[in-house]
């Protein structure tokens, strides 16, 4: 959607040592140029199905597959409006802004005095819609028109779902304008990228066919199935420590539950990130032990 797209999501930070640029990854090269930009994009709809997987509540009926359908349409919006809030250079945007200086004032309050804030105010503030006429929308309005619809989109599909889905739009959009400022390729960048493609859609899939408890003693499946969820969005790092305590929390996880397949499936998944250090782990590699461990929850 953005031509403008900085880094792909789930790509090893800038300064991670011993770690290559994800262009020129053997596996990445092995694979079409148009399958790349598309894996991103369909881990979130693994990850919800993830989420449908570990809620058990999966069947056949005319109103789960409706919820499903409606689920994969926030999914779409929610990519959407990563791609435009988050992967676009909005740095390079408004780096024309502070030296601005085209544009008439708007119009000042009676009686307000030459360099006085008010008329400081009104001059800067027409020069501002000056760049903004000139500048950003010509180069930007049609991202900017595509996110706010995409928000929006997400914000009524989610209202019939319920609150728990409007909560995690709204948290999406938030964690969106987060990774905006920060620092292309970073470390933070990659877990807020991790958290939107992978924790977000399981915990959405989660919620929509079983609603989360907060209840202490009531609300364990779902405390469960949030730690594996953010667990999952640190094992998906590369190049960091992170990475392995994330596998380590899934592990410890499912060993604490007695769901001894599902820690055998991620700790076989993990050992060659353990033991090999130049082991170059695919995309796709944490969303089947994504997958793998919303089975042994199910």
């Amino acid at each position: 959607m953005v031509a403008e797209a900085a880094s792909d999501p789930l790509t090893p930070a800038q300064d991670a040592p011993a770690e290559p640029d994800e262009a020129t990854a053997p596996e990445a090269v092995a694979l079409p140029g148009r399958a790349r930009r598309l894996l991103p994009p369909l881990m979130m709809p693994a990850a919800l199905l993830g989420g449908f997987i570990a809620s058990n509540a999966l069947d056949a009926t005319r109103e789960t597959l409706l919820i499903a359908c409606m689920s994969s349409l926030i999914c779409g919006a929610w990519w959407a409006t990563w791609r435009v809030l988050a992967e676009t250079r909005w740095a390079e945007a408004f780096k024309s802004w502070p030296a601005w200086r085209a544009g008439k004032p708007l119009p000042s309050l009676p009686y307000t005095l030459d360099g006085s804030p008010s008329q400081r105010t009104s001059l800067r503030l027409g020069q501002f819609r000056h760049w903004l006429t000139h500048e950003l929308l010509p180069a930007h309005g049609a991202s900017i028109l595509a996110a706010a619809c995409a928000i929006a989109a997400a914000l009524i599909i989610s209202a019939a779902l319920g609150a728990q889905a409007m909560l995690l739009t709204i948290l999406l959009t938030v964690l969106a304008q987060l990774a905006m400022l920060a620092r292309p390729l970073s470390l933070f960048k990659n877990l807020l990228h991790n958290l939107a493609l992978l924790a977000l859609p399981f915990t959405l899939g989660l919620a929509v066919m079983q609603p989360l408890v907060l209840d202490p003693q009531a609300g364990v499946q779902s405390a469960t199935a949030l730690v594996f969820a953010g667990a999952a969005a640190l094992a998906a790092l590369r190049g960091t420590l992170l990475r392995h305590i994330g596998f380590a929390i899934v592990i410890a996880l499912f060993l604490a539950l007695r769901h001894t397949v599902g820690a055998f499936i991620i700790g076989v998944l993990w050992l060659p990130v353990l033991l090999l250090p130049g082991f170059r782990v695919p995309r796709w590699w944490p969303v089947i032990a994504l997958l793998a461990g919303a089975v042994a929850l199910s």
